[in-house]
């Protein structure tokens, strides 16, 4: 992708309230996290398109409280604060 391009990609995905991250993440702890939400199939754990399009859904369930779906939405919030918790009293 030429420059040019790139910053074309950048200006539509600006205008469009989009954001482009790159994440570092524990790939097993990710897998197993999306096959326990029900949003990753197992047979499909090793398919890095499949594992893209699971983050994507967990990122848009957790930006959009508007549309929670079937409770996969409350199950997240509730686990990332309990995680939190527990990382917050291993601290103290």
């Amino acid at each position: 992708m030429t420059a040019a391009a790139r910053n074309r990609a950048w200006r539509k995905r600006e205008t469009n309230g989009r954001r482009l991250l790159r994440v570092e993440i524990d790939e097993v702890g990710l897998t197993c996290a999306l096959v326990d939400f029900g949003l990753l199939d197992l047979n499909h754990a090793d398919d890095p398109a499949a594992l893209t399009a699971a983050t994507e859904q967990v990122l848009s369930l957790l930006s959009d409280t508007s549309r929670p779906a079937d409770g996969v939405f409350d199950m997240l919030r509730a686990r990332l604060c309990l995680q939190a918790l527990r990382r917050k009293q291993a601290i103290n």
